[in-house]
Formats: C-alpha cells, sequence, structure tokens
C-alpha cells in the first residue's frame, strides 16, 4: 500500500504506545498534537479497557448515572463503594441464577429490585446485579414478581 491510501500524517506524528505513524481519523485532537500526546485508535481503546479493569465500579456507575438522566429519572444515590459491597455481599453472583459475575464485563448488570417505572429509587437497598439473561428477562418485573413468573413457567413446562 502506499502512505497516500493510508493518509499518513506528517512522519512527526506517531502513537505515544505503539510507535506506528497515525492515520487521519485515529484518536487525537488539537490539544493533543500541541502536547504531543498522539494515540491511536487502538491503544486508546486498549488504554481504556486497562482503566475499566483497573476500577470497574466507576464505570458501572457512570453507565447506570447516564442511564438515569437519558430516562429523565433523578440521579444515583450510590457511591462506588456501595456498588463494591453489594457485589461483595451477593459474592459475585446473579441473584437469580448463580452465575459468577466479572464487574468488568459486559454480563454483569446492575438492577433496580423495584423498578423505577414502579417507583423504585437508585439507592444500595434497590439496586442487585444480575447477569445479562436475567436481566433482560427480569425487564420491568419486580424481583418477586419474576420470580413468581420463573416458578410458572418451570411449572408449565415440567406438565
Amino acid at each position: 500500500m502506499l502512505d497516500d491510501d493510508l493518509d499518513i500524517l506528517d512522519s512527526k506524528e506517531f502513537c505515544r504506545e505503539c510507535f506506528l505513524p497515525l492515520i487521519k481519523g485515529d484518536n487525537w485532537s488539537e490539544g493533543k498534537a500541541k502536547a504531543k500526546n498522539y494515540i491511536c485508535d487502538y491503544c486508546f481503546r486498549e488504554e481504556k479497557m486497562r482503566q475499566r479493569k483497573a476500577n470497574p465500579w466507576k464505570y458501572k456507575l457512570k453507565a447506570l448515572r447516564g442511564s438515569l438522566k437519558t430516562r429523565g429519572l433523578p440521579d444515583a444515590e450510590v457511591t462506588e463503594w456501595e456498588l463494591r459491597e453489594i457485589y461483595e455481599e451477593q459474592r459475585g453472583l446473579c441473584v437469580f441464577c448463580g452465575e459468577w459475575l466479572d464487574p468488568c464485563s459486559s454480563n454483569c448488570h446492575l438492577d433496580h429490585i423495584v423498578p423505577t417505572s414502579a417507583g423504585g429509587l437508585t439507592e444500595k437497598d434497590n439496586i442487585q446485579f444480575l447477569c445479562e439473561k436475567c436481566s433482560y428477562g427480569k425487564w420491568k418485573f419486580s424481583s418477586e414478581e419474576y420470580v413468581r413468573h420463573c416458578q410458572r413457567v418451570a411449572k408449565w413446562y415440567s406438565k
């Protein structure tokens, strides 16, 4: 391939992590360029993943707050430490099926015990961790309604 095909920038501009030449469209801005703080998209994503693994609770809380804000609901009244406590109380397992949850993965969902649509608040006593399947299955049910529903389904299939 020719350099023209890749739209490689000036040869002075290399990723600070992998030292490869930057390509137009890579994740860098004027401010980063002035500070010689160039980073390619791949290294940028890797750096974000390292940060997420170092403090998954910060990112879980950020996602929760973003979701609440999008739906016009009051801000979360929980802290990163409280999320960690809830996770440890559950021993890192899904409340319903017992699947192990890695807080850094997309399989680990925060869930309201009493849904916000039913007036539940975002506070420590109303939050639990669920696996992806249980979270999507529970949807807008309260925890008790979801368990009753699962029991009805199991009873129906056992006939």
